[in-house]
């Protein structure tokens, strides 16, 4: 009993003063979407791993390897893999009532794009459950989908696997889990420690055959092999939209078009009579300055093709004039404004000057029109959410022909309501390497919702983590086994977008040691008297690519602060 006593005041004073200085986190988010039609590669590679028991034994991977036949932008990779233990077997183990064996296949593939650039994927493929056939085989299957960017590029990339390792659990008929001590060595007698904290599941370490080629997909960015690029009769690129400019003054204006769909465009250029040269451009407008006042000018837009065989498309039209100074201080409408925004519409409102006028002269998104001294207000319709647009207003003064200067007002109309709400099973692991031996699996359940904001999603809602068993260690040598919880506290937060379309979500958490035993059975301080002191912010990213309806792998390293 005073042995007890001691130990558990001893732990309970050591426990609080834990700095649990970095952490991390891999969470899964799981949902249902029908796979992109795609073209298939099978390959067939050998291994070598070494298993608790069974020692060190032969395998086999087929990896069906599912892409786009040509990869532009965000794209999809589904991955089948079928693994062939052969040797002595799982059912020739002395293991009283095992059934079947199922687990995850963690493999690190590496994506090689033409550029030479490489991104490292870190995936987690679920086992399905496998009844233990007769023979000296075993046999599992799984399936996984990577969510990715082309990143604009152009040739021939690669998938390769660059390390594979099995985390299983044996099972009787009932589903129960039969325990298996742990490797301790890996196939060439270094050390390994488990890959989790769980007691049930066990791992295997896997190497490729030597000489072995690792890639398991070849894969085309951008439109390669196309015989035009050979015979040099590449067709014209499809032309932008009709020009609008906008932010006109005495000096300077604003040249803006919508592109057109087709993904061989790469450029555009602008001319203008009267400039010097033409102008070229990757985006949607461009800035022209050093104008004459007063002055009409005509110019073109067409579009460039990545083709370079291919020729430029038909050039589009668009005139404008600028600003005559003279009119500087002629009476103008005043007290213009935009309001009662929705998604597509607007009203726009201004008031008659002080000095007498013959009418107003309206650019809108809508075009130019002309409206007599009655007309103090234009309802515009057929605009987009979330859309900037600009609205001039001039008057008609008293000789009938002049104009004087614009009056100008931009607005943007409102964001469509929250879309696309995920509900989420959420599944992964975390590891606290001073708290905790190995990592721990995580389960719970997400709920996001996505508003437009701007070109991106903003992200709100739940994140919301179970508890998970662990062992700990106190004093650098005292086992404890303990109930860990991530506590939510408020919302979850983030963003969903960029060039690469991923997400960013942050959660504050509370992370609480809800029961702690020693050797498993003393009884130590937990609950609200063994928590962090402050709030942590798990920082999770995506990478390339977030399926709002799917879900999928979020990662991040946060810091903790002591208990």
């Amino acid at each position: 009993g005073s042995l007890s006593h001691s130990t558990e005041a001893l732990v309970s004073r050591v426990l609080p003063r834990l700095a649990l200085a970095c952490a991390a986190i891999v969470l899964a988010f799981g949902g249902a979407v029908a796979p992109a039609t795609a073209a298939t590669t099978v390959t067939d590679q050998d291994f070598t791993c070494k298993y608790p028991l069974l020692g060190i034994e032969p395998s086999d991977v087929k990896w069906t390897v599912s892409a786009p036949d040509m990869i532009e932008d965000d794209f999809t990779i589904d991955l089948d893999v079928d693994f062939v233990g052969v040797g002595s077997g799982f059912q020739d183990l002395p293991l009283e009532g095992l059934s079947s064996v199922d687990g995850t296949l963690d493999a690190d593939l590496l994506l090689k794009y033409p550029s030479g650039q490489a991104v490292d994927l870190k995936t987690k493929i679920p086992l399905r459950s496998s009844a233990l056939p007769s023979g000296n085989l075993f046999a599992f299957s799984g399936d996984y989908s990577l969510f990715l960017n082309g990143l604009g590029e152009f040739g021939r990339g690669t998938l390769e696997v660059q390390r594979a390792q099995l985390n299983l659990t044996a099972r009787q008929a009932d589903g129960t889990p039969i325990t298996l001590v742990p490797l301790t060595k890996g196939l060439d007698g270094e050390p390994v420690t488990p890959s989790d904290a769980d007691p049930s599941t066990f791992d295997a370490y896997c190497r490729q055959a030597v000489g072995q080629s690792p890639t398991i997909a070849a894969l085309a960015f951008g439109p390669i092999g196309d015989p035009c690029w050979i015979l040099g009769n590449c067709p014209r690129p499809q032309a932008p939209s009709k020009p609008t400019v906008t932010s006109i003054t005495e000096s300077s204006a604003r040249v803006q078009w919508s592109p057109p769909s087709d993904p061989s465009v790469e450029s555009y250029v602008v001319e203008v009579e009267g400039l010097s040269a033409p102008r070229q451009t990757g985006s949607n407008s461009v800035v022209l300055n050093g104008l004459e006042p007063a002055t009409t000018y005509t110019g073109t837009v067409r579009s460039v093709s990545r083709d370079q065989s291919a020729p430029d498309s038909d050039p589009v039209p668009f005139t404008f004039s600028t600003q005559d100074p003279s009119l500087r201080n002629m009476p103008r409408p005043f007290g213009v404004y935009a309001g009662d925004y929705t998604q597509t519409t607007a009203i726009v409102r201004w008031a008659l000057p002080e000095n007498p006028v013959l009418g107003f002269r309206i650019v809108s998104p809508e075009g130019q029109r002309d409206e007599p001294t009655t007309v103090t207000e234009l309802t515009l319709r057929g605009l987009q959410p979330s859309t900037e647009y600009e609205v001039r207003v001039q008057s008609l003064l008293l000789d009938g022909v002049s104009y004087s200067a614009p009056l100008v007002i931009k607005f943007r109309t409102a964001a469509p309501p929250l879309v696309n709400p995920g509900s989420y099973s959420v599944t992964g692991s975390a590891e606290i390497p001073t708290l905790v031996r190995g990592s721990m699996p995580l389960k719970g359940s997400a709920s996001l919702t996505y508003s437009r904001a701007g070109i991106n999603y903003a992200v709100e809602g739940t994140l919301a983590l179970g508890q998970t068993t662990s062992r700990l260690v106190a004093l650098s040598f005292l086992p404890v086994t303990a109930k860990i919880a991530f506590v939510s506290s408020g919302q979850a937060t983030g963003i969903n977008g960029g060039f690469a379309n991923s997400l960013w979500l942050t959660q504050k958490v509370r992370i609480k040691v809800l029961e702690a035993k020693l050797f498993g059975a003393i009884p130590l301080a937990a609950g609200n008297n063994c928590q962090t002191k402050q709030l942590t912010d798990l920082n999770l990213s995506s990478g390339y690519g977030w399926p709002r309806a799917k879900g999928g792998l979020l990662t991040g390293t946060f810091k903790i602060s002591d208990l």
